[in-house]
Order: C-alpha cells, then sequence, then structure tokens
C-alpha cells in the first residue's frame, strides 16, 4: 500500500480537476502557468505549435487562409501559421479594426512571421480582397476573437465573420468559435459557422452548452502542465477577488463574523487576541465590515487591539444570549474557532452551524471548534471550510496521517471532503485543499508561517474572500495562497521570524495587483 502510494505524482490526481472550464477558470489555469515559469510567450508557441500539428496531419499540402485576430487568439493563429509554412500553401490574414496590436505576444508573433510571409492586412477598406483570399484557398482557419468576446461584435469584425460563412470552405476554429459566447455558448449577431473546432488544453464551456459545436470539437493538448490546475496559484486568488464598485462602501463588499478568544489564552501578546487578527486580516483583504464576537470576560482587553473592527461579547454558555447576538450582527461569512478553548461548547456550535446554513453563509471552522464538529457531522455541508493541522485532523477524523506518504495523506484528506460534503484545509508546508471533488495543493517555499497566530490570520483572509465570492472551495484557495505568498516576501527580508502582525500588515500590498474596479 506504502510502496504504491510513494510512486504516485499529481498526474494520478487529474481526476479531481475540471473537465470543462468556464473562461474565468481557463484564464486563471494561464496565470498559474505563468508563475511556474510559462510566459505568455511560451505558452502561445506551445499552442501554435499543438494546433499546427493537428492541421498539417489533416490538411497537409491544402491552401489555407488562416485569419488572425489582435487578442491572444490572434497570437495562436500566428504562431500556428509559422510552423505550417513548410507543409501549405498558406495565406495569413490579420483583420485590421484601426487600433495597434496591444498584445505584446501577437505583437512578436506578428514581427517573426513577417520576416517569413507577407501577412496581408484587411480593414474595411478593402473586404472585397478579404473575400478573394478566401475564396481562392480551400481551408478557412479562424483566429479571430474567441474566448476573449465581450458584448456585440462591431460592424466590421461581423462583415468578417459573415464571409467566412459565406466562402463555404472547410472551416476550422481554433477554441470558441468567434461569435459564440464562451461561457454561455449562445450566440451573437453572427457567428463562424466552422466544421470543426480545435479546443486549447480542455473544453470551454461555450463550447459544451452548444451540442451541435461540441459534437465536432477536439481536444488539443497545448502542453499547459497539469500542475497550473492543480498547484494553487494567482490565478486562483483572481478567480476568488470580485470586482467592486467604484461607489462601494463599508456595506458594499461582505461582512465577516468572527466568534473565539477565550480567558485561557489571554495576556501577552495578548493571545485573546487572536479572533481580532481574523477579523484585521479579513478587512484588509476587502471586506467591508468585520465584527469580532468574544466572552463577556475579555471583551474590553480585544477592543484595545485595534479600532478598525466592532468587538462585541455574549455569554457563551448561554446559547440563547449568544444566538441573540449572531442573529443581531450583519454578516456574510463566519469564522470560528480561533483561540476559543472550552468556551464554545457542541451544543452551542451546533445551533450556531444551523443558523449559517439557513442564512447561506460560508463557514470556516478553525481552533477548538474543529473537534467540536466530530459532535456535529450531520451539520457539515459545502459551505463550510475546515482548517485542521494533522493533529487536529486526527481528533476530527481518527486518522493518524503522522509517517503517511504525502499523496496517501491526499487520499484521506480527499475521502474524508467527500463523505462528509465539506471543504478541507490541511495546514502544513504542502497545504491540501478539498472539497471532495476537486484538489488543490499549496506549496510553501519556508517555514516561516510555523508560528502561533499565523493559522489565525489565514482563518480571517480566507472569511473575507467567502464574504464577497459564493464558493466556498475556490475562497480557501484563495486565502492559502495569499498568505503562503506573503510569507514568501516577508521572509527575504525578516527570514523565519515573522510574526502574525507581520502578515496583517503585509495584505494590502500582496493583494493590491487582484484589484478590480468597476465604474
Amino acid at each position: 500500500m506504502g510502496i504504491r502510494h510513494a510512486m504516485k505524482t499529481l498526474k494520478d490526481f487529474s481526476r479531481y480537476t475540471k473537465d470543462i472550464l468556464s473562461i474565468e477558470e481557463y484564464n486563471a489555469i494561464l496565470l498559474n502557468a505563468n508563475g511556474l515559469g510559462f510566459d505568455n510567450k511560451m505558452l502561445v508557441e506551445n499552442s501554435g505549435f499543438s494546433v499546427a500539428n493537428a492541421i498539417r496531419q489533416k490538411y497537409k499540402g491544402k491552401k489555407i487562409s488562416i485569419v488572425c485576430g489582435k487578442g491572444y487568439l490572434g497570437a495562436v493563429g500566428l504562431s500556428a501559421a509559422r510552423h505550417l509554412l513548410n507543409y501549405a500553401d498558406l495565406t495569413v490574414i490579420l483583420l485590421d479594426d484601426g487600433s495597434e496590436i496591444k498584445n505584446q505576444v501577437t505583437l512578436f508573433n506578428y514581427n517573426v512571421l513577417s520576416e517569413l510571409i507577407e501577412i496581408k492586412v484587411i480593414s474595411e477598406k478593402n473586404m472585397p480582397d478579404f473575400r478573394n483570399m478566401l475564396d481562392k484557398n480551400d481551408v478557412i482557419i479562424t483566429a479571430m476573437i474567441g474566448n476573449g468576446l465581450k458584448g456585440r461584435l462591431s460592424k466590421f469584425m461581423l462583415a468578417a465573420v459573415s464571409m467566412v460563412n459565406n466562402a463555404k470552405k472547410d472551416t476550422l476554429c481554433i477554441d470558441t468559435p468567434t461569435g459564440i459566447d464562451p461561457d454561455k455558448g449562445t450566440t451573437n449577431l453572427d457567428y463562424i459557422r466552422s466544421s470543426s473546432v480545435l479546443c486549447l488544453y480542455k473544453m470551454k464551456q461555450g463550447i459544451a452548452n452548444t451540442k451541435a459545436i461540441k459534437s465536432f470539437s477536439t481536444i488539443i493538448d497545448n502542453k499547459i502542465p497539469l500542475s497550473a490546475e492543480l498547484l494553487a496559484g494567482d490565478g486562483d486568488v483572481a478567480i476568488a477577488t470580485e470586482a467592486r464598485s467604484i461607489n462601494a462602501n463599508k456595506y458594499s463588499n461582505g461582512a465577516v463574523l468572527v466568534i473565539g478568544g477565550s480567558e485561557k489564552y489571554y495576556g501577552a501578546p495578548m493571545l485573546a487576541g487572536l479572533a481580532a487578527k481574523n477579523a484585521i486580516a479579513a478587512l484588509r483583504s476587502g471586506s467591508g465590515y468585520v465584527t469580532v464576537l468574544v466572552p463577556k470576560s475579555i471583551e474590553t482587553a480585544v477592543k484595545k487591539v485595534s479600532p478598525d473592527i466592532i468587538v462585541t461579547s455574549a455569554d457563551f454558555h448561554d446559547p440563547d444570549n449568544t444566538m441573540k447576538n449572531i442573529i443581531g450582527i450583519r454578516h456574510n461569512s463566519l469564522v470560528i474557532g480561533p483561540g476559543s478553548a472550552n468556551e464554545i461548547q457542541p451544543k452551542l456550535l451546533a445551533r450556531i452551524l444551523k443558523y449559517e446554513a439557513e442564512k447561506g453563509n460560508t463557514c470556516i471552522i478553525d481552533g477548538n471548534a474543529i473537534e467540536l464538529i466530530k459532535e456535529n457531522r450531520k451539520l457539515l455541508n459545502q459551505k463550510i471550510i475546515l482548517t485542521p493541522h494533522e493533529g487536529e485532523f486526527l481528533k476530527l477524523s481518527g486518522k493518524n496521517l503522522a509517517g503517511l506518504e504525502f499523496y496517501e495523506k491526499i487520499d484521506t484528506v480527499i475521502e474524508f471532503a467527500k463523505s462528509n460534503k465539506c471543504n478541507i484545509v490541511l495546514k502544513g508546508n504542502r497545504t491540501i485543499i478539498s472539497n471532495g471533488r476537486l484538489l488543490k495543493i499549496n506549496k510553501a517555499t519556508n517555514s516561516s508561517l510555523a508560528v502561533m497566530g499565523t493559522g489565525d490570520v489565514l482563518s480571517g483572509i480566507i472569511g473575507s474572500y467567502a464574504a464577497v465570492h459564493n464558493n466556498a472551495f475556490e475562497s480557501a484557495v484563495a486565502g492559502v495562497h495569499v498568505h503562503s505568498k506573503i510569507s514568501e516576501v516577508l521572509f527575504t527580508a525578516k527570514g523565519l521570524h515573522i510574526i502574525p502582525d507581520d502578515i496583517i500588515n503585509a495584505i494590502p500590498n500582496e493583494l493590491k495587483k487582484f484589484d478590480k474596479i468597476i465604474r
């Protein structure tokens, strides 16, 4: 058993990825690939080579028109043309809508190909030439606008689509055909009626939603590494980051409630403030409104931690009093358990989780509250995120992970998440995140997070994402990766001497590159 698992690789867990991708998910994978050293130039080159290889086998010696736009898909078309030069009689066409080529990878491929073959540029002024070029060829390959389509096609692009269709040639589209919504599969004012579609990496949602297109689609292996999908990266943070309106206020961006703290974990350096640290982390991550609910005995001490959060209290040994307080606090996600010791009892936790489930809120369960879940497993659901380390996982599941191979640990975590229909974040140097259907692994590059309180900050970051993003698994992955990335940045300056406050203060700098503002 041990030997079999020891021989496993990431490839053996490919079944825990999606077969069909939304465009947001595909773009996230490309961004993750960037983080692994596969820049966009390399990704386009791999895609172009793979597309050319598929075309070469089917259309060798044919007269082919390759019609390219100016975006990322056009770059793939130009790259494919370069790889087809010695195998087909090519006419390469660039659709010029009057703007410059802004995509640097497209510009690079355009310049390289221009040295090898004349690229025909078609604009509104010479559209009749476009028709003649298409008529002279046997096959049309389109790389115009695909996965990047937004809104209605322009008048110029509609005319180009119409000419491609009217040419009545064997037409092949790279990825989503121009005019098909890449996610919904609905048609624009017009669309390319292709006879074949080459899907890059995996099938896109829009193609899967259009049965007629799905039936003649082929998946092209464009050499994106599986690790770009299984390893957490910046793409996962981008997915979980919701756009904020320019008119947003503190009530517009989600609200987090943190429940925790105890007299046992009080004192220098104010460990009773662990719950507050969660809240600060959540606030800095973009949540608009944060409340910390603590036992009455430590309310005054916790209030001194930060003026940026609201601190209130309840008698945790009086469930009715506690529930009255919770019901009166506005929140979209709940973080429960940090520093709670024995303050929260199983019956109270059960009432809280039932209420949160009724409200549809995501719950992040941390610290001592994790062990209490053992008596409340029936309350677990897909909106609950458990954040145990290996010791807490043993108490929770009865499964001892010590001494197991890493891939055995993955199997165990996935099975628990699957059988209990919840999300697990197994914290460690290689954090395992699963909802039983999907898997993500986050690799830390150092051990600087092995400090008391950093796990509480992690829960706060996850809670912040969960307050505004309606997907518990994606929120968990984003939170884990942000937490880890910050430790990498801090490690450069401080080595292993990082404290929770350092992470909290560094959150804005790490997240600002993901900001999305709707004007």
